[in-house]
C-alpha cells in the first residue's frame, strides 16, 4: 500500500498537489487557509487521513498485542499537547501519532467546511468515531457478522466499554447520512455501508454495557438497518440482517 509521500494526485484547486495540500493539514502554520474548492478534494484528503489512522491502529496492534486504547476523550484531555519528557514507548509513539490525525482533522475541517458533502462529513465523522472507540474492527466479529448471525451473542464480553462520546458520534453519522431522504442514489460514497455497520454496532455495544446504565432498546438498530436498506451495495442488506438478528438475538448481561 503506497504512503501519502508516495500519491501523485491533482488536486481539482490546481493551486497544490496533494502532497502539498496532505501536508498542509498536519502544519501549524495553516497554509493553505483558502480553503478546499471542492468536495473530491476533500474526500481524497480525508480517506488520507483515514488510511493514516487505520495503518496506525494496525501497526499498534501487531506491536502490542492489542487494541490501541487511547481514544478521542484522552485526545482531547491528556494530549491537548504532545509531552516531550514522557519515556519513548509504543503507547506514546502511538499517542502522539494519533494526536496529529485529530489535529489534522481539525484543520481539515476548517478548509472543507464550504465544500464538504454530508457524505464526506459522516467519513470524517466516522474517522473521529475510531480515535474515540478504537476496539471497533472488534464489533463485526463479536456480533457474528456472516454465517453465524442467527446465534445469541453478548457485547458485553467485550472489555472495552462505549463511552458518550461515542455513542454520539455513532448518531450524529447516521444523521449525516439519511439516505432514505435523498432524491438521488449516492453510488460514490462507497465508504457508506462500513461506517453506518460500524455505528450501528457501536450503539449495540453501548446498550449492553451494563455499566453504562440502564440499556437503551435495541430496537434503535431498525434505524441503521433502514438507511442501509436504502443503499445500493450488495453487501448492505447482510447488514441490515445482521442488526434485526441482534435486535432478537442479543443477550444482554
Amino acid at each position: 500500500m503506497a504512503s501519502s509521500e508516495e500519491l501523485e494526485i491533482d488536486m481539482s484547486n490546481g493551486r497544490n498537489d496533494f502532497k502539498t495540500a496532505y501536508a498542509a493539514l498536519f502544519s501549524r502554520t495553516g497554509s493553505n487557509s483558502a480553503g478546499l474548492s471542492d468536495n473530491a478534494d476533500a474526500v481524497i484528503l480525508i480517506l488520507a487521513l483515514l488510511s493514516e489512522l487505520l495503518f496506525l491502529q494496525h501497526s499498534y496492534r501487531i506491536a502490542s498485542s492489542q487494541p490501541a486504547s487511547t481514544g478521542s476523550n484522552e485526545s482531547n484531555t491528556m494530549h491537548s499537547y504532545p509531552v516531550a519528557l514522557t519515556p519513548v514507548s509504543a503507547t506514546r509513539e502511538y499517542s502522539d501519532h494519533e494526536y496529529s490525525i485529530l489535529q489534522a482533522l481539525r484543520r481539515w475541517r476548517n478548509l472543507s467546511a464550504a465544500t464538504a458533502s454530508n457524505e464526506t462529513t459522516a467519513l470524517s465523522t466516522y474517522l473521529e468515531l475510531r480515535i474515540s472507540y478504537p476496539f471497533i474492527d472488534e464489533l463485526p466479529h463479536s456480533c457474528g457478522y456472516g454465517p453465524s448471525c442467527d446465534t445469541v451473542f453478548s457485547a458485553g464480553a467485550l472489555a472495552a466499554k462505549v463511552d458518550d462520546r461515542s455513542v454520539r458520534l455513532a448518531w450524529l453519522i447516521l444523521d449525516h447520512v439519511d439516505v432514505q431522504k435523498r432524491e438521488r442514489q449516492c453510488t460514490e460514497a462507497v465508504w457508506l455501508p462500513s461506517i453506518l455497520f460500524h455505528s450501528a454496532l457501536v450503539v449495540w455495544k453501548s446498550q449492553t454495557d451494563v455499566e453504562s446504565g440502564p440499556p437503551g432498546s435495541l430496537k434503535t438498530l431498525e434505524l441503521f438497518a433502514k438507511e442501509l436498506d436504502a443503499l445500493p451495495w450488495p453487501c448492505c442488506s447482510a447488514m441490515a440482517r445482521c442488526l434485526r438478528n441482534l435486535m432478537v438475538h442479543t443477550a444482554i448481561a
